[in-house]
């Protein structure tokens, strides 16, 4: 409930998932490849950041439901997988946190960025930074996730999937 959620984004800093990475440029393909045993529970929270930033970034182009947007997330991890029995991730409650609560608190986290890039506009920044950018000041604001890890993960997602001046861009802005 929202009460306990708090808590749950109370999440320490592991580095144990696979690199995702985004194809084409301004086409961010949701994949992954097999998932460990725990990913998704908790044991995971870099992962679970990136899956974040991976679903934000269509909702951000499609603005589909959540729910829709989770389950073909959630689809497209095992069919994308050339495992013939692949592990099928059916819940990340860490990530699905993140991306409600980045939904839900869009205007003011988008008001914090507008204010800390003053020479962009948040429409034109790249989709993929902007969405970084979101999730790490929302994350800040009400995930308790010490300011120093979340500025952290957001310059390793920055560079796993966004292009060749992200990391330096959304280091400048948070």
């Amino acid at each position: 409930a929202a009460g306990d959620r708090p808590s749950r984004l109370r999440h320490g800093l592991d580095r144990h998932g696979n690199g995702q990475r985004a194809v084409g440029g301004a086409a961010l393909r949701l994949f992954a490849t097999s998932l460990p045993a725990g990913a998704g529970d908790g044991g995971f929270p870099h992962r679970s950041r990136q899956r974040a930033v991976q679903v934000l970034f269509a909702w951000d182009l499609r603005r589909q439901s959540l729910d829709e947007l989770f389950d073909d997330y959630y689809a497209t991890l095992s069919s994308d997988s050339d495992d013939p029995e692949p592990k099928r991730l059916t819940s990340d409650e860490f990530m699905e946190d993140l991306v409600r609560g980045t939904v839900r608190s869009v205007e003011s986290v988008d008001q914090r960025i507008s204010a800390s890039s003053s020479n962009w506009r948040i429409e034109r920044m790249s989709t993929v930074d902007r969405n970084i950018l979101r999730l790490a000041v929302f994350e800040m604001m009400h995930g308790g996730t010490p300011a120093p890890v979340v500025i952290d993960e957001a310059l390793e997602l920055a560079r796993q999937f966004g292009g060749d001046e992200s990391r330096s861009f959304v280091n400048g802005i948070l």
